[in-house]
């Protein structure tokens, strides 16, 4: 299968793993409502959910330490809430965008793929998006490194349809 990216050397891009600030950052994303403030309480509980294997405990003094990330107000007593910054609502939400567009890219080059063997020059689908054709040509290297042949024009064809 094709890969979203690669470094240049054909193996495929390592994905990075999400830090245990970005996983809360992502958690909280998905629980503030309204003015965006949740009770700390229910904010440990949705980051713990995320990282079960963590040794890290979620406290007022965690949430504190990440001043970047989280925004913390006292509510009456003792009651604490917390609240992404408006920096970290903009990193989750890249991040989450991302993902989905990566998804959305592996699918559209594994369809590219499968289609491939029925192209050529003369014989490309008139039904063809940007979007497909710029996966045929993204999978044309790969495929040509796999010893797969590749027609004749296919390659100056598929930019003509760009």
């Amino acid at each position: 299968l094709p890969h979203s990216g690669n470094d240049g050397d054909g193996q495929p891009e390592e994905e990075e793993k999400p830090t245990i600030v970005e996983l809360a950052e992502e958690a909280l994303l998905d629980v503030c409502v309204g003015d965006g403030f949740v009770m700390l309480g229910v904010a440990s509980q949705e980051v713990q959910k995320r990282l079960p294997a963590s040794n890290t405990r979620f406290s007022k003094q965690w949430f504190q330490g990440q001043h970047k990330s989280f925004e913390l107000k006292k509510i009456l007593n003792d009651e604490w809430r917390v609240r992404l910054t408006d920096s970290a609502k903009v990193r989750a939400n890249a991040r989450l965008d991302e993902r989905e567009a990566r998804g959305k890219r592996l699918r559209e080059l594994i369809v590219a793929e499968q289609v491939f063997p029925n192209l050529s020059a003369d014989r490309l689908p008139r039904t063809l998006c940007s979007r497909e054709v710029a996966a045929l040509l993204c999978i044309l290297p790969m495929l040509a490194q796999r010893g797969a042949h590749v027609p004749s024009g296919l390659p100056s064809a598929l930019l003509e349809r760009l």
